[in-house]
């Protein structure tokens, strides 16, 4: 009976997902990490000694939808994070202002084409810091793709390649009066 369903391929789905502002958001849920994937995944955690693994790899969701959809989902479609950055009131930090837990880091090809997200999970002391004044740095929690693991990174401990990225940090907290 379902013969013709597994020869055409189970075909990916959805879920109803929308911006604060009622927008539906275009998603699509990820299968199931293949061989392929593993291998990407462990090689990926052999280059980055320092990452710490929060979830092991699994489908379902991407960076996107880690950060978005509360990991139920993928969003493929970049054009839909700015849908999502304008009706959520999400804004980049400003001069002065430092990251905060729950900030978001937003990566950017040298096009200028976001390429990753995260969102801040800790602000680390920076190693030989010793009064509590020394700058924090900020570790990211993300998930690298739709069939990666999750984990817990520095903010420059990437996979993207060096020199063809920058990042700036989103945030929809207040502006603060000075900043």
């Amino acid at each position: 009976m379902f013969e013709s369903a597994k020869l055409a391929g189970t075909p990916r789905k959805g879920i109803v997902l929308q911006t604060r502002k009622g927008r539906p958001i275009v998603n699509e849920q990820a299968g199931a990490p293949d061989a392929q994937h593993i291998s990407e995944d462990a090689r990926n955690r052999a280059e980055h000694i320092r990452w710490e693994p929060r979830k092991p790899l699994c489908g379902i969701y991407n960076c996107y939808g880690h950060i978005w959809a509360s990991r139920r989902t993928a969003i493929y479609d970049v054009d839909e994070l700015e849908k999502i950055r304008q009706d959520d009131g999400y804004r980049e930090l400003g001069q002065g202002e430092a990251p905060a837990h729950g900030d978001i880091v937003v990566y950017r090809l040298v096009t200028g084409t976001i390429s990753h997200v995260g969102v801040v999970s800790e602000l680390r002391q920076l190693l030989g810091g010793a009064s509590m004044e020394s700058p924090r740095e900020p570790w990211i929690l993300s998930k690298w793709s739709d069939h990666s693991c999750e984990c817990l990174h520095h903010v420059n401990d990437v996979v993207l390649p060096t020199n063809l990225y920058s990042f700036t940090f989103w945030t929809d907290r207040p502006r603060l009066p000075n900043a």
